[in-house]
C-alpha cells in the first residue's frame, strides 16, 4: 500500500525537477551559463548532453512512478529522484567560476568583488557556486556606483546558492539603486528582493522560495518553474504567467491564501490559491491542477477571472463586478460551486456539478454539462442557459432565463418561469415533458432520442405541449410514443417517428406541416386533428402504417391528403373518422365523389385485399 500523501509529494518534485532542467536546457540558458569557459562550444555541447541525459531519467521515473505497488517502490524513486538532482547541481557547478558566496553592501565590497569578476564589454558571464546578496541602497547618492554594481551583476548566469545558508539571491534596492541582471537565467535556492524590483530579462528557473517585499510589479511571466512564493501587500501588479509554483501566498498569510489590496494584475500560473482577494485587479489567473477549494474576490469593473484547476474537490466561490468575467477552461466536476452576480460564467469542459450549485452570471455557458446527479443547480440571474448535453437528474433552476437549451428533462426538474424560448435538444425516451406550466413559453422545440428495439416498450414518453402564449412549436425528430400539441399556436412543424400525434383545439393555426411517420417496431400509429378553428389544409407527408384516424370538426378545413398512408398495420381493426370539416363531396351509392378523400382509396383498397 502505497501513502497517497507520499506518492503525491514525489509527484510534484518529479515534476518540478522536469521544469527545472527543462528550462535549463534551453539555447539561452546554456549559451549563458557555458560562456564562463574558455572552450565555449565544447562546454555547451557538454552541459546539454548532461541535461539531455537527465531529462531522460526523469522520463523513466516518471513512468515508473505510475506503476508504484509499494512504499519500497517509491523510496527507491525517492532516492533515485535525489541523485539526478545532485547529478544537475554537480553539472551546474563544473561550469562555476566563482566558487564562494558574494556581497555587495558598500563601496569596499564593490572593490573586492570587482576584483574576481571582470565586467567589461566582451569578459564572459559567471556561475556562482555560492549566494549573491547585493544591498545598493549604498548607491543612492551616486549614479556611477549604480553603473558598477549592475556592470558586475550583469555578468552573473547562474547562481547556485549557500546551501548551508539557503541562501540564493537576496536583493535590497531603491528606485535611485536598481539592480539588473541582464544575464541570469537559473537561481538554485532561494530569492528574496526588497526595496524595490530587480531586471531579470531571463531569468527562467527558480529551484528555491521566493519572497517579493517591494511594493511595485513584480513581473515573472517567462519563469517555467519557482518553489513557495510569498508576495508582499503592497504589490500593485504580480504576473508568474503559466509557471509552475510549489505554493503562493501573501506574507503573513497560510499556504494558498492571497491579499493584494492594491494590485491592479494577479497572475499566478498553475499555482493552488485557496482564497484570493484582489479587489482591484482587472486580471485574475491562477489555480493548481487539484484544488480543495477556491474563493475569489475582485469587484473592479470589466474584471476576467481564470480559474486554471481541473479539479477543485470543495467549494468555488467567485465574487466580482456586474462587468466581470469567469473562465475556467480547463474544470471537469466542480462541487459547490457559486458565482456571484458577473456578466459571464464560461465552463467549458464541466460534464457535472456535483453539488448544489447557485450562478448569479447574466450568461452562462455550459456546453459539456451532461448531468446533475449530485446536486440542484441555480441559474438565477442568465437570461440565456446553454446546456445542450444536460439531461438532468436533480433540479435545475434559471429564474430568469428566457432563451434555455438542454438535453432532455421532465418539466418538473427544469424550473424556468420566465423562459420564453425553449429547446430539448434529445428527449430521452422514457422522459415525459408537459410544458403547460412555463406561463411566458412562446417557442418550443424538441426532438426525441433515438430509440432501440423494441421500440413498443423502449420509446414510452409522453409530450404534453400546450401554453397560453405559446405560437410555434416543432417537433424536430426522433422517436416518441405519444405526442399531443394544443392552444393557441399559430406554427406547427413536426417530424421524426411518433406513435400517436393528436392536434387538438388549437384555433389559431391556419396551416401545419406535419411530417411524423409511424414508429417502426411499434403498435400501429394513431393520427387525431380535432376541433381546430382555422385549419384549413392537411397534407401529413410521411403518415403510414396508421390504425385508427379522426380527422373531425375543423371548420375550416376544406384541403385533405392523406395519400402517404400506403402500409396497412400488422393486424388488429382500427376506425377511420373523417367528418365536420370543410371538405366538398360525398358518398353516393358506395362511390367517393372528393378529390380529398379518394386520396384514401389506396389505403382502402389495400385493406380489403389484406
Amino acid at each position: 500500500m502505497v501513502k497517497q500523501g507520499r506518492l503525491t509529494q514525489v509527484q510534484s518534485d518529479l515534476a518540478f525537477l522536469k521544469a527545472t532542467v527543462a528550462g535549463l536546457a534551453t539555447a539561452e540558458s546554456l549559451a549563458s551559463i557555458a560562456s564562463s569557459q574558455t572552450d565555449l562550444a565544447s562546454n555547451q555541447t557538454d552541459l546539454a548532453t548532461g541535461l539531455e541525459a537527465a531529462q531522460t531519467a526523469i522520463e523513466e521515473l516518471t513512468a515508473q512512478l505510475a506503476n508504484v505497488d509499494s512504499e519500497e517502490d517509491l523510496a527507491a524513486i525517492t532516492d533515485a529522484l535525489a541523485e539526478v538532482q545532485a547529478d544537475v547541481r554537480e553539472l551546474l557547478e563544473a561550469n562555476a567560476e566563482i566558487n564562494q558566496s558574494i556581497t555587495i553592501n558598500n563601496l569596499a565590497t564593490l572593490d573586492f568583488v570587482e576584483s574576481i569578476i571582470a565586467s567589461g564589454t566582451n569578459e564572459p558571464n559567471v556561475v556562482i557556486n555560492g549566494s549573491v546578496t547585493i544591498e545598493s541602497t549604498f548607491a543612492n547618492s551616486s549614479p556611477a556606483y549604480n553603473a558598477r554594481i549592475n556592470a558586475i551583476t550583469n555578468k552573473i548566469a547562474t547562481i547556485l546558492g549557500n546551501t548551508n545558508t539557503n541562501i540564493g539571491l537576496n536583493i535590497i534596492s531603491s528606485a535611485s539603486s536598481t539592480v539588473s541582471f541582464n544575464e541570469l537565467v537559473f537561481i538554485d535556492n532561494t530569492l528574496t528582493e526588497a526595496g524595490f524590483g530587480f531586471i531579470h530579462p531571463k531569468l527562467s528557473t527558480i529551484t528555491g522560495d521566493v519572497t517579493i517585499a517591494h511594493s511595485g510589479a513584480a513581473d515573472y511571466s517567462i519563469l517555467i518553474s519557482a518553489g513557495n512564493i510569498s508576495l508582499g501587500s503592497g504589490l500593485t501588479s504580480v504576473d508568474f504567467g503559466s509557471v509552475m509554483i510549489q505554493s503562493i501566498s501573501s506574507t503573513g498569510s497560510g499556504t494558498g491564501i492571497i491579499y493584494l489590496p492594491k494590485a491592479t494584475k494577479f497572475v499566478a500560473g498553475t499555482a493552488q490559491a485557496t482564497t484570493v482577494i484582489v479587489p482591484k485587479a482587472t486580471v485574475v489567473s491562477f489555480g493548481g491542477e487539484k484544488q480543495t477549494t477556491a474563493v475569489v474576490t475582485a469587484t473592479v469593473e470589466n474584471s476576467v477571472i481564470t480559474t486554471n484547476s481541473k479539479e477543485i474537490n470543495g467549494a468555488l466561490t467567485v465574487n466580482g463586478h456586474s462587468g466581470s468575467k469567469l473562465s475556467a477552461p480547463n474544470l471537469v466536476n466542480p462541487w459547490a460551486t457559486t458565482i456571484g452576480a458577473i456578466a459571464s460564467a464560461d465552463f467549458p469542459k464541466v460534464t457535472e456539478f456535483k453539488g448544489n450549485s447557485t450562478i448569479a452570471a447574466k450568461t452562462v455557458s455550459v456546453p459539456e454539462l451532461a448531468k446533475t446527479v449530485s446536486g440542484t443547480l441555480n441559474i438565477t440571474v442568465a437570461e440565456v442557459f446553454n446546456a445542450p448535453k444536460l439531461a438532468t437528474t436533480m433540479t435545475v433552476t434559471a429564474t430568469k432565463a428566457e432563451t434555455v437549451s438542454v438535453k432532455s428533462s421532465s418539466n418538473a426538474a427544469l424550473v424556468l418561469p420566465a423562459v420564453k424560448t425553449l429547446t430539448l435538444v434529445e428527449q430521452g425516451t422514457t422522459t415525459d415533458f408537459n410544458s403547460a406550466g412555463y406561463a411566458a413559453l412562446e417557442s418550443f422545440t424538441i426532438t426525441g432520442a433515438q430509440g432501440k428495439a423494441p421500440f413498443i416498450s423502449t420509446v414510452a414518453k409522453t409530450i404534453w405541449i400546450t401554453g397560453s402564449k405559446l405560437k410555434t412549436v416543432n417537433i424536430a425528430g426522433g422517436d416518441i410514443d405519444n405526442a399531443t400539441v394544443t392552444g393557441d399556436l399559430t406554427s406547427l412543424t413536426t417530424a421524426g417517428e411518433i406513435k400517436a400525434f393528436t392536434l387538438h383545439d388549437a384555433d389559431k393555426l391556419a396551416s401545419a406541416n406535419i411530417g411524423p411517420a409511424h414508429l417502426e417496431g411499434s403498435a400501429a400509429a394513431e393520427f387525431t386533428v380535432t376541433n381546430n378553428d382555422e385549419l384549413a389544409s392537411l397534407t401529413p407527408t410521411a403518415l403510414d402504417e396508421t390504425g385508427n384516424i379522426n380527422i373531425s370538426g375543423n371548420a375550416k378545413l376544406a384541403s385533405l391528403d392523406l395519400s402517404s398512408l400506403v402500409t396497412i398495420p400488422f393486424a388488429g381493426t382500427y376506425t377511420i373518422t373523417i367528418e365536420n370539416n370543410a371538405l366538398t363531396g360525398s358518398f353516393i351509392e358506395a362511390q367517393i365523389k372528393s378529390n380529398d378523400l379518394m386520396t384514401l382509396m389506396p389505403y382502402f383498397t389495400t385493406a380489403i385485399a389484406s
